[in-house]
């Protein structure tokens, strides 16, 4: 089941091994698992608590750079079908409302991350309130990687139930 839905899906597929990459990282980075052993190199470079901090809200614009794209080839394409909209929404309504709330977050997180650049280059801001914005952004990464996981895992259990 998997390995189809790999083949049909490889985009999802993906996704979904991003954001459990991430996350898995993003955890370990702050739960800090493995020892780290300062004596190499810069200790900046590898504190994995910096690498998570800076990493999550990284990967998550690039999430939703995926998202609005895929949600914008959805609306095309479902402009362009021969069914309506209330139709297609409602023959897969589990599905239509993750799709939905995952689009929602993902604009959101557009809209918090202006908010955010726009505050920083309009003042100077002190050193504590920069990394506020920062941890700040870095849950709204977190909010869009766990909704487009919740999107990927509805897609999933969808796609097995078809297969049987």
């Amino acid at each position: 089941m998997i390995r189809s839905f790999i083949k049909i899906k490889p985009l999802q597929a993906g996704k979904f091994a991003g954001i459990i990459l991430t996350l898995g990282l993003g955890i370990a980075g702050f739960l800090r698992p493995i020892p780290i052993d300062y004596s190499v190199g810069s200790p900046l470079l590898i504190n994995t608590q910096f690498l998570a901090l800076i990493g999550i809200p990284l990967l998550s614009l690039v999430l939703v750079g995926i998202v609005i794209l895929e949600t914008v080839i959805g609306a095309v394409r479902l402009l362009h079908s021969d069914r309506s909209i209330r139709s297609h929404a409602t023959s897969n309504l589990g599905y239509s409302l993750a799709r939905i709330i995952e689009s929602s977050v993902a604009l959101l997180g557009v809209a918090l991350l202006v908010l955010g650049v726009g505050t920083l280059t309009s003042s100077s801001l002190p050193a504590p309130a920069g990394v506020g914005l920062l941890l700040g952004l870095m849950l709204v990464g977190i909010g869009v990687l766990v909704t487009s996981l919740l999107r990927t895992l509805v897609e999933l259990y969808f796609h097995v139930r078809q297969r049987r």
